[in-house]
């Protein structure tokens, strides 16, 4: 979907997608008119007009109640307010976190490249936001990264373990996963990147047009203990001493 010329974040696009009318709704709607309008021409009953009205109301009401859009999940569970503050107009980079973390663990850094990758991309101006499933937390805690204590999940641990804000951070409800949200938002901002390993075949005959673009979604690696993302460079280098 192209934005219109009013949308100017992310929220702007997914809101205007939600107002599009229902032509079955609509359709049944003016079918009640005409129909009550012929009753009253060959009958003049008001009574059955009125039946007519009153039932084609009840019976509108209900398939306008089903046919009313959802807002798309973007917005359904953005606890925050981050779709709302990614400018389709700035640089903005959406991150795999998982896929990330997972990385960082394979390489023995664990945490550290998923946190240097998202300080370095914030250094050079971009707006980020890191996209996780709900059993980050678990993930985490089964690493290591914090210990089996009382401390209740919260996004305050994934600040506090990978260095990010509040709002670079969007955590998908369980039982969703975050490659959907993802590649969602990806859709409609023609000037994001997507960094992770994934390559989210499984999307591809749903997204067509953002698939053409080779470009939408790099990859990164660590080659002699220096962090790579492919086809760009960091204007400082991210270097693991330890690898």
């Amino acid at each position: 979907m192209q934005p219109s010329n009013s949308a100017t974040t992310l929220g702007d696009v997914l809101r205007q997608q939600g107002k599009r009318p229902k032509l079955i709704p609509i359709f049944l709607g003016l079918l009640i008119l005409v129909a009550g309008a012929a009753i009253w021409w060959w009958t003049k009953d008001l009574k059955m007009v009125a039946s007519v009205f009153g039932g084609g109301a009840v019976g509108l009401g209900v398939v306008w109640r089903h046919a009313k859009p959802k807002l798309p999940l973007l917005l359904q569970h953005d606890q925050r307010g981050i779709i709302d503050g990614l400018v389709l107009s700035e640089k903005t980079i959406l991150i795999d976190g998982n896929n990330i973390y997972h990385f960082g663990l394979d390489h023995k850094v664990g945490h550290k490249a998923l946190k240097e990758l998202a300080f370095e991309l914030i250094a050079d101006g971009f707006r980020i936001v890191c996209f996780f499933d709900a059993s980050i937390y678990f993930t985490l805690r089964e690493n290591g990264e914090f210990k089996k204590s009382r401390e209740k999940f919260s996004i305050k641990i994934i600040q506090r373990i990978f260095g990010l804000n509040p709002d670079e951070i969007y955590v998908v409800p369980s039982g969703t996963q975050a490659d959907d949200f993802i590649v969602e938002a990806a859709s409609h901002m023609p000037k994001s990147v997507t960094i992770s390993n994934d390559k989210f075949r499984d999307f591809k005959s749903r997204y067509p047009d953002l698939f053409k673009d080779r470009g939408w979604r790099k990859g990164v690696s660590i080659v002699n203990g220096e962090l790579l993302l492919h086809q760009y460079k960091f204007d400082c280098p991210v270097l693991f001493k330890y690898v």
